[in-house]
C-alpha cells in the first residue's frame, strides 16, 4: 500500500489511527489545595466498551462482506484501546509486520506509561467498499473514517487536542484462520 499517512500513532495521538488537525492547548493550570491528592481518573462514559468488542461472525468470513466488516470491527478494537489503554486486543488482530499498527500500539503503550488518557474522540466507519475478494490473498478495503475530537492529556506535558475530521483510508487485510488481520493501511488523496 505504500507508505503509510500517520499510522497508528496518528491514531493513538488524535482519536485514533488517522489523527488530523490538532493544536496544541496550554494543560490545565495546577489547583492549590492544602493536601495533595492524586488526581481522579475520570470516570468512563456509560457509552464506553470496558472489554473488548467481540468479533462478530461477519468478519471472519473470507468475502467481500467479510472483509468490510473486519474493518468496521477494527476500528471499534482501536477506539476500546484508546479508552482503557488496553493494547493486546488491537495487536492480536494486526499482522506483525504492519508498520502503523505498531506505531499505533507502541503510542498508546507510551501514554499509558506516563499515566496519560484520552478525553473525548472515538472513530466512526462508513462508506466501505471491498474489491473483490481472491481467495487467500491480500484484500484492499476503501472506507470513510470519521474520527471525532479528541485530547490528548499526559500529566506535565501540554495537552493536545485533535479536532474531528474525515479521512478517506484504505486498508490492506492478510486472510487467517478465523478472518482477518490488518496488514497496512493509509489515507487516500
Amino acid at each position: 500500500m505504500g507508505r503509510l499517512a500517520s499510522g497508528l500513532t496518528g491514531l493513538a495521538l488524535t482519536a485514533t489511527l488517522t489523527a488530523c488537525g490538532s493544536e496544541a492547548a496550554p494543560a490545565p493550570a495546577p489547583t492549590s489545595t492544602k493536601t495533595a491528592s492524586p488526581a481522579p481518573s475520570p470516570s468512563p462514559s456509560a457509552s464506553i466498551a470496558l472489554t473488548p468488542p467481540v468479533m462478530p461472525e461477519a468478519a471472519k468470513a473470507h468475502t467481500r462482506a467479510g472483509a468490510k466488516a473486519f474493518v468496521v470491527y477494527y476500528w471499534r478494537v482501536v477506539d476500546y484501546a484508546q479508552n482503557t489503554l488496553d493494547t493486546s486486543p488491537v495487536a492480536a488482530i494486526s499482522d506483525p509486520t504492519c508498520a502503523a499498527c505498531k506505531a499505533g500500539i507502541k503510542s498508546l503503550r507510551d501514554i499509558a506509561v506516563l499515566g496519560g488518557r484520552f478525553v473525548g474522540g472515538g472513530e466512526t466507519v462508513s462508506h466501505v467498499n471491498a474489491f473483490p475478494v481472491r481467495q487467500g490473498k491480500p484484500e484492499t478495503v476503501a472506507f470513510n473514517l470519521t474520527n471525532q475530537r479528541q485530547q490528548v492529556v499526559v500529566p506535565g506535558k501540554k495537552t493536545v487536542v485533535h479536532s474531528g475530521r474525515i479521512s478517506r483510508m484504505l486498508m490492506a487485510l492478510i486472510p487467517r484462520d478465523g478472518g482477518w488481520l490488518a496488514a497496512d493501511f493509509e489515507k487516500r488523496s
